[in-house]
């Protein structure tokens, strides 16, 4: 297991953010919008479809920091040819200030049979 295969695992345990790692596999893509998307009308960048498409017109050259209409946000970025993700991820105001809030899969279901995204 390499680096970012590791830390696709410790990540959520340790921030309680969700990293997916992307590399053309589109059952990765079936997978997060699975997990992630709970309105595909509202959340077209959480669909298969809609992260293949974004993935596809990206560049290795930028920080995309992507915000949906429900309010949840994706921080992904193109290194050697592999798409990282962050999210989705949640800023909810408490007492004037900013919570993060992550949507991660619990860490009694990491032992379930799919791949550590």
């Amino acid at each position: 297991m390499d680096f970012l295969e590791s830390s696709a695992v410790l990540v959520p345990a340790l921030t309680v953010m969700a990293l997916t790692l992307y590399n053309g596999d589109r059952n990765t893509l079936k997978w997060f919008e699975h997990e992630y998307c709970f309105s595909p009308q509202l959340q077209k960048n959480y669909t298969a479809h809609g992260l293949e498409m974004f993935f596809q017109a990206g560049t290795e050259k930028l920080i995309y920091h992507l915000e949906e209409p429900m309010g949840t946000h994706l921080i992904t970025f193109k290194n050697c040819g592999q798409w990282d993700t962050v999210g989705g991820i949640s800023f909810l105001g408490v007492g004037g200030q900013k919570l993060r809030v992550g949507f991660f899969r619990n860490l009694r279901q990491c032992g379930r049979s799919q791949p550590p995204l």
